[in-house]
Formats: structure tokens, C-alpha cells, sequence
């Protein structure tokens, strides 16, 4: 008899079952545990097969308990996947096995052990929906192991796979649970992208049923936390307010009214527009607020429409606000929402000043806002755009109108509701001409008739009156009081002169006239053709030797009337010089003159080359100092600088020094003003840098036979046939800019150009506000034909690569430790033959270390900085390539493995664990080519000219694109690619 038919499959084994449960555990507890579970292993699959789910659910609950009693969790593990993997297996028997498992996890003998048990459940569980939610509680179990662990990035991505919402047999609240817990670690791990995907898989109207108030905090919590991160503060108020609308938050007086505080704090911190001043004034309407005066106050001063004088009111809310954790100066985010809170002052000031004043000039709009002219422009101007306000600035006339320009119908309907109107203004305006013409006619007979002794005596009457502001005559106490006021000023005028006359009889003649001032603006009126130095020439051993040069005025520091210290910069380089008195070469006006000229002002300098006594460390030219003679001004700077160059020139170690007393120039402030920027050593250092990384590109190519090409940056159809790309209007069509020149680089090649580059701009659309992205960066594109194998492209990169690396140490060794003395970077280290490692040797060395990660999948930024840093440890250097990617990661053009068509012939090149370029072997066979073009969905029609260029036939070719910028940022540990960037283009900066 088969096994099918051992049964009938309605039999109920109840029974047996009764009867062998107590003969097992007598087994068991003799020692025979195998027999014991041979027997049930019989038994279950009679009633498996009966369909008995009852029966074989109890006998697979029975083969759990008697390997739990044991304690023999290896055999407990085997059997629960041997059972679980049985043909026809009853779900709800596997899930009373599963559930009987778990019930034992906490008894298990070590971590090692639970673990593996753990993973077992996870394994049986993996992919059945009727045990999804017993796989998503063992998942949070692993998930708090590893955090307990210190694993927070491991605990985060092990539970955020779980996608509990859509579990049917899961209650909501556990649900709700869940997905707290996954925002939680999620936060921890610092991911607010997926935080705040997350959260919106929580249906806040669950939280109105009181039982679930626990879980409202906690939500309410964690999105506080993440509108913090994001400086949101309208959500972190309507956050709080969510906490503050609890009810057992609102039965707590103590705890309500510190939730009432941040509610008004953070309110009073958002940027204004119509959404946020309709909740605070809803805010301020609640009793509840009049029950804390001082905050009650500081709402009141923001919906009432009367300025605010910032001085007055740090002295009546500072020492109070400073105080709570919003505001505490003890950490930088609560002294930058101080700040925040400041600019709100000053942006209700403006609103309230554009409500009551349609015209103000710009000297009393600064003394309302207590603020320079250049600040209250700038916030003024922030306000304009926003379209908060309306508001136009003549500089000149230094006038601010806060009137809207009307448009043509409002000015006609303003002027006139019809024409009817509008002719009878027509006439009634003749009658009023007619009736004052007749009057003027009078009035001139009348004036004829008057003698000349009458006229004589009206005008000396008059010329005796002296009339007021008001046009009548002033009385004798006013024309006393003017008359003091003219004395009082006349000797004013005196004192004044008297002053001038004896401090230029203190500083003697001017023994310097003509050896300094402003020279005429430049218009190339003259060329004298006499040498003017390179300060970098400058030595101690030309002491004696007279020089002309042009440079910057960094720093000036006049310690006397008689002596003035100087540092001239030209680029990088900068040199002391001194200006002090001389009876016959220089006076005190001259030092004064010079001690007076702006900082960043451009001048021309004659001196004397002396040897400097000692080594002046706060100059590249450390042995030698000038002598200055002759000094003029070629180009003024505005006294007023976005920021000083020194403080901006300030190495990072003296930033962070506890006691440190300076202003740190922020990355937005350099590149708002990235002329000034720089023009900082560093700054100056790194783009000379930049252009050392492309001429050793381009001069390495060039020996070794490549072209230079240049294709096209507006095309037809997206080059990488992606989303992340600019669209523009061309003409009366819709054009592309360049993703990259990969396609054209192609195109040369079958062109018989078989060895081609390109230096030129790239172009991507991605909204990414990371420290490594950009919308516009400058590509070093490379392709070439090679007769064997793609590797031999790859041995091109390396050679070029540690040509470069070499390059930049020996011949911008300067300007590399100009950047080190402000921003410290471990010096670069890298092979003489680079290091090459197959994709699966750093899965491989990913999983020794405790990552998981399958053998396929693409590596995430900080999978790869992670490897960056296996890979230093063990070989030693910050350079490396990494070949043979999977397949389905890489481009439609992508040549596969010919051994293992899951991988592609394609590789990626890491700086300090970051990628800098991407390349493989392409696709030259034209229908291979077009069987990738269906795999990937990709339209052909748009790329045909790209496809016909290989039906021509194309020799093998490979290569790959570098970004010009993170090279720059990862060599010298730059930590932002802005910064390696002149001026950059971002998501949210598209200026200067």
C-alpha cells in the first residue's frame, strides 16, 4: 500500500495522540529521547496526512518540549526545520510548533544559543503569512540584541524590513508598536529620510482612544526629535501641541504647563507665514497661556502690531529662556535658536514697520531695527522674496518704499470709477482755471495801484521778521534760544579748528608727500615697464635690495602713532612688512594713512628687503620682512567685510579649544561670498590643487596617445536613460542636459579614435543634500579600445591614478600644507601597484565583519566607507579598486561576466571608502547591445543614432567617468565636496 493511501484523510488521530504524548515523555526521561521522537515522527506523518491538523499540531508541540527537557537545543533546531519542511506540512500546526519554540527562548543556556534559535524561527518563518506575526516579534527580539550590542545601524535595518502595516493578523496597537520601535532606531541611526517615511504609516486618528495615549507620547516624542534634526519648528509646535491636547498630560497641571512653554517657544521660532501666525494667535487665545505670564507676554509681543527692541527684550525674557533646554547656551543648538529667535524679532519689526510706513529711508529702518544698514538690507531682502512683504530700495536716495505697484486697471479705476466721471472732472477743472485767471487779474490792478513808499515799508517789515518752521514769526524767547544755539556752534567750529591746528603741529611737517595716498583709478594711462616682484622670491639673502610689488593688505596692526606692522599676500604667500617713522622718509601721516587703509584693499609697495631677526611663523616667508617706503592704494576694499579673512584662515584646532573666543565662519557664509572665500590660503591652495589634478590628468593621457574631445552638453534624450535629469526648452523642443559623455565617448571610438577623454562639465538632477552630491560637477571622462581583455583599461587607471597621487606630493607639496595648517588631513596613502579586489572579496570581508549583506546586493554609502576601512586596516592604503559588480546594479551598455553572467565586466574606484569613478567594459556587439537595451526598458528609438554607430562595427572598448570634485575632497579629507567646488551647484544653491 502507498503512503498516500495509509489513512483515509478525515481520520482523527486524536487517540494515538493521547496515548504516545505520556509513553514519550517516560522515554525521555529515561534517557531515550531519539526513540521518543522516532515514534512522534511516525505518528505525525500519519496525521499529516489525514489531515488531522489538531493531532499534528499537539505532536509537533510534543518534539519541541522533549528537546527542550533534554536541553538539547541542537537537536530542538533540527527538528523544527525538519518538521516545518514536511510535504503538505499543516500551517496550523507550524504555527503552534513556532509558538512553542519561542516560549523557551528565554530559558536558553547562552546568547550563542538563543541566537541560533532565534535564526532557526526566522528561517521556518521566512516568507508564510500565517506565522508573519510570531517572524516580526522574533525579528524585534534579534533587533534588541543587536542594539544591547551596540549594533544601532544593524538593530535599525533588521527591523525596518518588517512591513507590519500590511500584516492582516496583527492588532493595530501592536502594529502601532512596531512601527514606533522602527522610528526609534531609525533616529538613533540618524536615517530622518526613512524616519519620516516611516512615520507616516501611523494614522494619528488611532491615538484619540484613551488606551492609547502611551502610544501618542511616544509618536509624538520621536517627531520631535526629527523636526529638530530638520530645524522644522512650525511641526515640532504643532508636535507639542498634539502632547499638550492629552489628556493625561492636561490632568497634570505641571506637566502640561512646561508642554504649554515649548508649544509657545517653538511657535514664536517659525518663520512666519499664514499658517504659522494663525496658530499663534489660536495659541494665544488659550486661557491656559494667561496662567504663565511671562510666556503669555512673549506671544502677546508677537501678535501685536508694535515693534520690538531686541536689547529690551533679552533683558526681560533672556535669564528666563536661557534657562530651558530650547534656548541653553550650554549647547550650540540652543545658542543658534537664540539667534533664530532674534531674526524673528527683527522680521516682525519689518512687517510692522511695512504696515504703518509706505516710505522710509534706510537710516531710520536701521535705527528701529538696531541694526546696520548691510544686515537690515539682507533681512529686508529675505522678506521680499518670500513674499512676506513688498518692498523696493533706491540705494542711492537710501529710500525704502513699502507700496505695491498697481496695475493698469486698479490705477484707471483709482483714478476715475467711468468716464462720465472723468469728463466732469474735465470740466469743473476749466471753471476753476477760468474763475483763477479772473481772480489774478484783479489782484494785478490792485498791486499797480499801491505807491512805492507803501511797498518800501511792507519790505522792511518783512526783512525784520524772522518766521519759524510754521510760517509765522518767532517769538522773543525763540529768537533768544536761536541765538545760543549759533554762539554754541561757532564755538564748536573754533574748538575743532584749534584741535586740527595742534595735532598737525604734533605730527610736524609731512615729510612723506607724495609717498603715499590713493593712486587714479587704472585706465591704462601709462607703462613705465619697471619690474615688480613676486613675493614668493623673497629671501633673507637679498637684505639691501629695493623692490616694487602689488599685493593684498590681510592684516594691519598699528601699534603706535609711529609704528604700523602689515602682512601682504599674493595667493598663498604672504610676507611682513613694517611702515614706522623716519625724519626724512616717513611721517605720522603716512602711518596713519596706512594704518587706515581697509584689509582685502589692493596696494603698491616700494621697500627695503631686510633679514628678519627671529622666524616670523605667521608668514609663508618666514626669514626675510620689508621695509616700506612708498604706499598706495591701486583698489580700495568696502570697510565692512562678510567676514574677516583671518577668522575664516583660523586653523580648526584653535576652533576647538574650550576657552576658544572666535567667530567661526560657517560653509554657507564662504560660499554666499566665495570671491572673499577665496581668497584665504586655503581656499586659494585648493583650487590650485584642482587644476594640478587636471593637468596631471590630461598630460598623463597625452603620452599615452589619447585625443582630447569635447561632445556636447544640451541633447536630445537623457544619456544614462534615468529620471535625474535637467530638462530644458530648446526652441520648439525639449532638450537634456548631459548626464554624462558616455555615449559620445562611445561614438568616437567607433569613430576609430581609440583612445579619448574629455574634461568637462556634468549635469544631474538628483534632490540629494548630501556632503558628497552635486547638480553640476566637473567629469574626467576616459575611454579606449583594448585588444584582450578590459583590464588592461584598468592598469591604464592605475598608472594614472598614482601618477597623480605622486604628482600633487611633489609639486603642490605648499599648497597641500597651507590647507593641512587650517583643516589637518591624514596625509594620503596609496600602492605603487593599486590594490584590486573582486566584488565578492568585499561582500566577503563585509560579512567577516559582521555585516549582512547578500551577494548581489548593492552596497549602501556606509557599506562602502565601512569596507574603505577594512581595507586600510589590512593593506594600508586610501586607495583601491573594486571589480566585478553585479549585473542588475550596472547601466543597459554594461558587458556581463562571461563565467557568471549574475556579475558585469565593470568596476568602481574608492578614495577613503567613498567612490570616485565608475566604469566597465561596454557593449560593442549592436545586437547584444539592443537585447540589454529590452532587458532595461530602455526606449531605442531615443538612442539610435548611438545604435547604428556600433552596426558599423565598434572594436571592445571600456572605461569610466571620475568627479574632478571628490577626488579634490577625498585627497586632502575635505569632508564637504562644496568646498572643492569654486562655486556650487546644489539642490538648494544656485548662486553666486
Amino acid at each position: 500500500m502507498s503512503d498516500g493511501k495509509l489513512e483515509k484523510m478525515d481520520k482523527d488521530f486524536s487517540p494515538q495522540v493521547d496515548q504516545l504524548l505520556p509513553e514519550t515523555e517516560s522515554l525521555q526521561q529515561q534517557g531515550k529521547l531519539q526513540e521518543a521522537l522516532e515514534k512522534l515522527l511516525v505518528l505525525e506523518k500519519q496525521a499529516r496526512m489525514a489531515a488531522d491538523q489538531s493531532s499534528t499540531g499537539r505532536i509537533l508541540v510534543q518534539v519541541v518540549k522533549l528537546c527542550y527537557e533534554a536541553r538539547d537545543w541542537k537537536l530542538l533546531n533540527e527538528h523544527v526545520i525538519l518538521l516545518s519542511k514536511k510535504h503538505g506540512q499543516l500551517k496550523g500546526a507550524t504555527t503552534k510548533m513556532v509558538q512553542e519554540a519561542m516560549s523557551h527562548l528565554d530559558d536558553t543556556p547562552d546568547m550563542e544559543t538563543k541566537l541560533e534559535l532565534i535564526d532557526t524561527l526566522r528561517t521556518v518563518t521566512e516568507g508564510k503569512i500565517f506565522v508573519e506575526v510570531e517572524r516580526a516579534r522574533l525579528t524585534r527580539m534579534l533587533s534588541k540584541i543587536r542594539e544591547d550590542e551596540g549594533k544601532i545601524d544593524e538593530a535599525a535595518d533588521i527591523l525596518q524590513d518588517l512591513q507590519v502595516e500590511t500584516f492582516g493578523s496583527m492588532e493595530k496597537r501592536e502594529k502601532t508598536d512596531f512601527i514606533l520601535e522602527q522610528m526609534r532606531l531609525l533616529l538613533a541611526k540618524r536615517d530622518y529620510t526613512r524616519t519620516q517615511i516611516m512615520s507616516k504609516k501611523i494614522n494619528t486618528r488611532f491615538f484619540k482612544e484613551e488606551e492609547n495615549e502611551d502610544l501618542k507620547l511616544r509618536f509624538y516624542d520621536l517627531m520631535i526629535q526629527h523636526a529638530m534634526h530638520e530645524e522644522q519648528y512650525l511641526n515640532v509646535c504643532k508636535f507639542y501641541r498634539a502632547v499638550y491636547d492629552t489628556k493625561s498630560i492636561q490632568d497634570d497641571e505641571k506637566k502640561w504647563t512646561e508642554v504649554l512653554k515649548n508649544v509657545i517657544l517653538y511657535i514664536v521660532l517659525a518663520p512666519y507665514d499664514n499658517e504659522q501666525s494663525d496658530l499663534l494667535h489660536r495659541i494665544y487665545s488659550d486661557p491656559n497661556v494667561s496662567k504663565i505670564q511671562l510666556y503669555n507676554d512673549l506671544a502677546k509681543c508677537f501678535v501685536t502690531n508694535e515693534l520690538m527692541r531686541w536689547p529690551k527684550i533679552e533683558e526681560i525674557y533672556g535669564s528666563t529662556l536661557k534657562e530651558t533646554e530650547v534656548f541653553s547656551p550650554k549647547d550650540e543648538a540652543g545658542q543658534k535658536r537664540w539667534s533664530e529667535l532674534h531674526k524673528r524679532v527683527i522680521e516682525h519689526n519689518i512687517r510692522v514697520i511695512a504696515k504703518y510706513y509706505t516710505r522710509i529711508t534706510t537710516k531710520r529702518l536701521t535705527q528701529l531695527l538696531d541694526l546696520n544698514e548691510q544686515d537690515a538690507e539682507e533681512f529686508l531682502s529675505k522678506l521680499v522674496v518670500s513674499k512676506t512683504i513688498h518692498a523696493k530700495i533706491d540705494r542711492p536716495a537710501g529710500i525704502i518704499s513699502f507700496q505695491v505697484n498697481k496695475t493698469a486697471n486698479q490705477i484707471l479705476n483709482d483714478w476715475s470709477s467711468d468716464i462720465n466721471s472723468l469728463l466732469g472732472l474735465i470740466e469743473k477743472t476749466c471753471h476753476l482755471i477760468s474763475k483763477e485767471e479772473m481772480v489774478h487779474s484783479i489782484a494785478k490792478a490792485i498791486a499797480e495801484e499801491q505807491s512805492n513808499a507803501q511797498i518800501e515799508e511792507l519790505t522792511q517789515r518783512t526783512e525784520e521778521v524772522v518766521l519759524g518752521e510754521d510760517g509765522k514769526p518767532l517769538s522773543k524767547k525763540a529768537l533768544k534760544k536761536l541765538e545760543k544755539e549759533r554762539e554754541k556752534a561757532a564755538r564748536k567750529a573754533e574748538t575743532a579748528a584749534r584741535v586740527a591746528q595742534e595735532q598737525a603741529a604734533n605730527e610736524g611737517p609731512d615729510v612723506s608727500a607724495g609717498k603715499y595716498g590713493k593712486l587714479p583709478m587704472n585706465q591704462s594711462q601709462e607703462r613705465t615697464g619697471r619690474h615688480r616682484e613676486d613675493i614668493t622670491k623673497i629671501n633673507a639673502s637679498r637684505a639691501g635690495e629695493t623692490i616694487l610689488f602689488r599685493a593684498r593688505i590681510q592684516t594691519s596692526r598699528a601699534k603706535s602713532s609711529k609704528l604700523c606692522f602689515f602682512v601682504f599676500r599674493q595667493g598663498v604667500s604672504t610676507i611682513q612688512g613694517i611702515l614706522t617713522t623716519d625724519d626724512d622718509k616717513a611721517s605720522k601721516q603716512m602711518i596713519k594713512f596706512g594704518s587706515n587703509i581697509p584689509v582685502e584693499s589692493i596696494v603698491l609697495v616700494e621697500a627695503d628687503i631686510v633679514k628678519a631677526a627671529e622666524d616670523i611663523k605667521s608668514c609663508t616667508i618666514s626669514d626675510a620682512e620689508l621695509m616700506i617706503k612708498q604706499l598706495h592704494i591701486i583698489s580700495e576694499a568696502e570697510p565692512r567685510l562678510p567676514f574677516s579673512l583671518e577668522d575664516a584662515s583660523r586653523p580648526e584646532s584653535e576652533m576647538e579649544k574650550e576657552d576658544a573666543q572666535f567667530s567661526r565662519v560657517a560653509l554657507d557664509t564662504r560660499l554666499n561670498n566665495r570671491v572673499l572665500d577665496l581668497r584665504t590660503t586655503t581656499g586659494n591652495a585648493i583650487f590650485k590643487i584642482q587644476s594640478g589634478v587636471c593637468h596631471l590628468f590630461r598630460d598623463f593621457l597625452y603620452k599615452r596617445g589619447f585625443t582630447e574631445i569635447h561632445t556636447p552638453k544640451i541633447i536630445a534624450t537623457p544619456s544614462e536613460g534615468g529620471a535625474n535629469v535637467f530638462s530644458i526648452k530648446y526652441f520648439n523642443t525639449e532638450a537634456y542636459l548631459a548626464q554624462s559623455p558616455q555615449l559620445y565617448k562611445q561614438m568616437a571610438i567607433a569613430g576609430d579614435f581609440n583612445r579619448v577623454f574629455e574634461i568637462g562639465p556634468v549635469f544631474r538632477a538628483e534632490n540629494s543634500n548630501t556632503h558628497r552630491h552635486m547638480t553640476e560637477f566637473v567629469g574626467l571622462d576616459m575611454e579606449m579600445a583594448f585588444e584582450e581583455h578590459y583590464h588592461e583599461v584598468m592598469d591604464v587607471f592605475d598608472e594614472m591614478f598614482v601618477s597623480i597621487f605622486t604628482g600633487l606630493k611633489e609639486l603642490f607639496n605648499n599648497e597641500l600644507e597651507a590647507v593641512k595648517r587650517q583643516m589637518p588631513f591624514e596625509d594620503f596613502e596609496f600602492l605603487p601597484k593599486s590594490l584590486r579586489l573582486n566584488f565578492a572579496e568585499g561582500i566577503a570581508m563585509l560579512r567577516a565583519a559582521g555585516v549582512e549583506i547578500g551577494d548581489y546586493d548593492d552596497m549602501s554609502t556606509e557599506q562602502e566607507r565601512f569596507l574603505g576601512k577594512l581595507v586600510k586596516e589590512k593593506y594600508h592604503t586610501d586607495f583601491y579598486m573594486l571589480d566585478k559588480f553585479p549585473l542588475a546594479v550596472r547601466p543597459f551598455y554594461t558587458m556581463p561576466d562571461p563565467e557568471n553572467p549574475n556579475y558585469s565586466n565593470s568596476y568602481d574606484f574608492f578614495m577613503r571608502g567613498e567612490e570616485i569613478l565608475s566604469g566597465a567594459q561596454r557593449i560593442h556587439d549592436a545586437k547584444f547591445l539592443e537585447e540589454r537595451c529590452k532587458v532595461h526598458g530602455v526606449d531605442m528609438t531615443h538612442i539610435q543614432p548611438y545604435l547604428d554607430a556600433f552596426k558599423i562595427a565598434a572594436p571592445p572598448h571600456a572605461g569610466g567617468g571620475i568627479g574632478l570634485e571628490r577626488v579634490v575632497m577625498l585627497y586632502m579629507g575635505l569632508g564637504n565636496i562644496r568646498r572643492s567646488s569654486m562655486f556650487p551647484r546644489d539642490p538648494k544653491r544656485l548662486e553666486p
